[in-house]
């Protein structure tokens, strides 16, 4: 369980993601995610429902 609450993973559905980024942006301010290459069709979903937040 401690490895899924490292703010360096992003892992789970869609919606488990997005809730997770929003959680990072209000605790750290965290308000920049580098995705990787190879993941970056995959996580388009996510960026598609964020996007204007």
């Amino acid at each position: 369980r401690e490895v899924l609450d490292m703010p360096s993973l992003l892992i789970g559905s869609v919606e488990q993601i997005i809730e997770k980024i929003q959680l990072l942006r209000e605790r750290y301010a965290l308000s920049y995610f580098v995705i990787s290459d190879a993941s970056l069709q995959a996580f388009a979903p996510v960026v598609s429902q964020l996007a204007g937040r």
